[in-house]
């Protein structure tokens, strides 16, 4: 993530494409073998979106593992 260095906004995200996960494949050894990648981003082509209203929560539960007895 870049931001703006006097707002603090979000101006860039550098990303790599590893095309070997398409389609919820596993990491390649190459990558660490994880199994679960990092992030997904989806992207949506600008001329083809529609308006939608997106609420960001930072955290909905005080807890690492809700249901559980763990402390965070």
């Amino acid at each position: 993530v870049v931001r703006d260095e006097k707002t603090g906004d979000i101006v860039e995200l550098q990303v790599e494409v590893i095309e070997e996960t398409f389609e919820g494949a596993p990491m390649p050894e190459a990558y660490g073998g994880k199994k679960n990648r990092p992030g997904i981003i989806h992207w949506v082509e600008a001329t083809t979106s529609v308006k939608a209203k997106v609420c960001l929560y930072d955290r909905l539960f005080q807890t690492p593992m809700p249901g559980s007895n763990a402390q965070a």
